[in-house]
């Protein structure tokens, strides 16, 4: 009865945030994709490069898949991830990720493909402190999918961006982060757009809860909460709403070690777009 309780508490938590298809990862897609102020490992080269100096483990490898699948009016979209950090203590750590995935629009006979590569150095003081910098290259192209429209022409870009982050450690069970991403001006419109994140993270006994607060353009607010069932079983869950018009995302998931190995699962379903839902599955491996 107890369990039941836990689970249904985790199932009611709320996030207020829209999924970002190339910075999700199982773990923060799980809670909601909320929870910057609550680093875990190597994944955290998406999401909050700061996080990363807090990891326990010296060496953090990792890789991804994960499939959002529409009806067939507007196609599917595939993602994959790997990643990687090494932890060399006081000097910091660092961290490399790179994503790939690829958007398939039947009604518009297109297939989008984006890469981006990201690395990041973070370093912590007194285990009350850390800042991150990294760098990203992201490389996208739209091509034809049918032989009719292989006369269309072929789009192409690139661009390179900068990131920074800090995270605080402000009571023994909490800590708080900003984060800054895009920092350098959009290639075709050439304005200066960075998106902002906030969040703070609690652990109460068995439970963490996460709140985020994102700027870009408008605020979205998020929040998520995790259970640890047994030392190596843990499950999450969150909503997620965005610009307060697009609908609400439900999420959930769950984490299991063996061994040092982590298999990551997460399931995200749009309430209010025509979707089967995306599912994420993930190992890391911690050293």
């Amino acid at each position: 009865m107890k369990l039941l309780f836990n689970i249904i508490i985790i199932f009611i938590s709320v996030n207020l945030w829209g999924i970002d298809i190339d910075r999700m990862t199982a773990h923060f897609g799980a809670m909601g994709e909320a929870g910057v102020a609550n680093p875990q490992g190597a994944d955290n080269v998406f999401i909050n490069l700061s996080g990363l100096t807090f990891t326990t483990h010296k060496i953090n490898l990792g890789a991804e898949f994960d499939s959002i699948l529409f009806n067939i009016n507007y196609g599917s979209i595939l993602n994959g991830k790997v990643f990687g950090s090494y932890n060399f203590g006081k000097l910091g750590a660092l961290g490399l990720g790179i994503n790939n995935y690829s958007v398939s629009v039947p009604e518009n006979g297109v297939i989008f493909r984006k890469m981006r590569i990201i690395f990041g150095y973070s370093m912590e003081v007194k285990n009350l402190f850390a800042f991150g910098a990294g760098a990203e290259y992201a490389l996208w192209n739209s091509t034809p999918e049918t032989l009719n429209s292989v006369t269309d022409p072929v789009s192409s870009d690139s661009e390179i961006d900068l990131s920074m982050s800090f995270l605080i450690k402000y009571i023994e069970h909490g800590k708080f982060s900003v984060v800054i991403n895009d920092l350098l001006p959009d290639n075709n419109e050439k304005t200066f757009s960075p998106d902002i994140i906030s969040g703070i993270s609690y652990v109460f006994k068995k439970y963490v809860f996460v709140f985020d607060i994102e700027y870009n353009d408008s605020f979205n607010l998020g929040s998520g909460i995790e259970y640890k069932i047994t030392g190596n079983f843990f499950i999450r869950a969150g909503l997620n709403f965005q610009n307060i018009s697009d609908g609400i995302v439900v999420a959930s998931g769950l984490s299991y070690n063996i061994a040092g190995i982590y298999l990551e699962y997460a399931f995200i379903y749009p309430v209010n777009i025509v979707s089967y839902g995306t599912h994420k599955i993930g190992i890391n491996y911690k050293f």
